[in-house]
């Protein structure tokens, strides 16, 4: 997997995570809370020790996300501490892609020994495919997508700012079908960019049960064979043997 591929993978879930805590929360406007001599002494500390590290054989993931979590807890200036969160964000997100780079290279010797999955059952979505759908999604007007009869008869767009983005007329017709039709065209970015979130997801299970499967038998000899067999075919496949 790509270093772009993962970035997509992860910038969706992370896209996801914040529409679910916007649905539970509603929007969040707290006070910073940050600055102050003690901030800027662990800031301080934090720094040292990852410099520290880097002089003796390298900072982990910690270190280096502590330094930037206390840089930014030390700020008071909102531009500079806005700038040292998206740096927090920025190493979240590289960690993240390290855990998905490091899963998959431990599962991929494993699912390359299974068989492809036989008779009419659909081929898994590629990562490229996933990337393409989500690309598609992201690139279209953000959803649920509502009739507006002030612009028009048929005319549908997002208010999640404050004036319309505007999608176009999009004209369903009438009865029980025509409304079903209407529902499922409305939520189609929404619902695509968080199933696409969720198969990144449950791959990256999959990926990391497989790795846990294969340590496990080079520690221990025990083949879970019939578990890794499950998680390496497809589910129709895996259920009827």
């Amino acid at each position: 997997m790509t270093n772009q591929r993962t970035l997509n993978t992860v910038l969706v879930e992370i896209r996801t995570e914040r529409t679910r805590q916007d649905t539970t929360f509603g929007e969040q406007n707290h006070r910073d809370g940050t600055g102050g001599p003690v901030m800027r002494a662990r800031a301080d500390k934090a720094r040292a020790q990852c410099q520290h590290l880097a002089a003796n054989g390298g900072p982990d993931w910690r270190a280096i996300l502590l330094e930037e979590v206390y840089e930014a807890l030390a700020e008071e200036d909102p531009a500079r501490l806005r700038a040292e969160l998206v740096q927090v964000a920025a190493v979240a997100v590289a960690w993240v892609q390290a855990i998905d780079r490091r899963t998959a290279s431990a599962a991929a010797p494993v699912a390359e020994e299974q068989p492809a999955p036989a008779g009419e059952a659909p081929a898994p979505l590629t990562d490229e495919q996933l990337t393409q759908i989500d690309a598609r999604a992201t690139a279209a007007t953000d959803g649920p997508w509502d009739r507006h009869p002030d612009s028009g008869r048929h005319f549908f767009a997002n208010v999640s700012g404050p004036y319309l983005q505007g999608v176009g007329d999009l004209a369903f017709g009438a009865g029980r079908q025509a409304a079903a039709d209407e529902e499922f065209v409305r939520h189609a970015q929404q619902d695509v960019t968080a199933l696409v979130a969720e198969v990144r997801r449950l791959q990256h299970q999959r990926r990391y049960l497989l790795g846990q499967l294969a340590k496990r038998d080079a520690e221990t000899g025990r083949g879970d064979q019939a578990v890794r067999e499950f998680l390496a075919a497809g589910f129709d496949e895996a259920v009827q043997r």
